[in-house]
């Protein structure tokens, strides 16, 4: 992913993507009326006078050149618009193209103390992981619902992800992997291997997840959801294929991966997460450190390979 200020050469497209997202997701919570402010708010001419005027800044995320996600301040401290392709959502784009921007801001205006924005009722939760606190009631304005927010900024703005696995991430994994055994088989070239990483991705089950580094995985775990019938039919999650890059060990990525995948697990409404630890003290105590507790049981192994 590409991350920069969209010129007017890409206004239109932008503009496009903007459209495009509201009306599937955020236009069934207005009126009729405020579909057409939006609407109105967003012309190309209108846009290009804010651009113009220079207190407004746009902030792109590009795919292969495809703008798949757009970011708008006003006066570098009001969020105007943000928007996310929907083939695009879940992989982490919306935090990235937020500290861009931010970051952008800050170097514009560096006494900028806070961030605010009105959210439509559909993207409250998606603003809260920003770090965004709900300020006020929820409010109706020319037709538009929305709720206003605030973050207050923090001096150690941080480029870290944690996400989802996607489709296009099967390479940067299996390179990953090299850290974990060294002496696994390299499975890149087989045949079979595309089809079953879309199987893989594609159950509900298995939660893949990855932490990136200013765009760099550099740690990733599995989580495994499994139902049940004891327990009040409450499922219980594996964790397996744990794993940091060797230069990116003993700063904390790890812990912070594996303390989101037990968030996941609760709420999936795992009573319990397991997993196995055959290596030394050190990776027991990082195991202690995310939270986990030794000697409750004891873990049973059949190999066959």
């Amino acid at each position: 992913m590409d991350y920069r200020e969209i010129k007017s050469d890409n206004l239109y497209e932008s503009l496009n993507l903007v459209w495009r997202v509201f009306s599937e997701f955020v236009a069934p919570d207005f009126s009729e009326e405020g579909i057409e402010t939006f609407r109105n708010f967003i012309k190309l001419e209108e846009i290009k006078k804010l651009l113009d005027d220079g207190n407004f800044f746009m902030m792109g995320c590009y795919h292969h050149e495809r703008i798949v996600g757009v970011l708008a301040l006003k006066n570098y401290c009001h969020i105007s618009l943000f928007f996310v392709d929907k083939e695009y959502h879940k992989r982490g784009i919306a935090k990235q193209l937020f500290i861009k921007a931010l970051k952008h801001c800050l170097n514009k205006n560096p006494q900028t103390k806070e961030i605010t924005v009105y959210s439509s009722p559909y993207a409250v939760e998606i603003y809260k992981k920003l770090d965004f606190k709900v300020t006020g009631d929820k409010t109706i304005l020319n037709g538009i619902t929305f709720i206003p927010m605030k973050m207050i900024i923090h001096s150690n703005l941080s480029d870290e992800i944690i996400r989802h696995a996607t489709k296009e991430d099967l390479m940067n994994l299996l390179d990953l992997y090299k850290h974990l055994n060294k002496d696994d088989p390299d499975i890149s070239k087989m045949k079979s291997l595309v089809p079953l990483w879309e199987s893989i991705i594609n159950d509900p089950h298995q939660n893949y997840l990855v932490l990136e580094v200013e765009g760099k995985m550099v740690s990733t775990c599995v989580l495994v959801v499994i139902n049940n019938l004891t327990r009040g039919a409450k499922p219980y999650g594996l964790i397996e294929n744990v794993v940091t890059h060797e230069n990116f060990r003993g700063k904390g990525y790890g812990t912070k991966l594996l303390k989101k995948t037990i968030e996941i697990a609760r709420d999936k409404g795992c009573y319990k997460v397991m997993l196995l630890s055959g290596r030394g003290k050190e990776t027991q105590k990082f195991y202690e450190k995310a939270g986990f507790e030794k000697g409750k049981k004891t873990g049973f192994i059949i190999r066959y390979d």
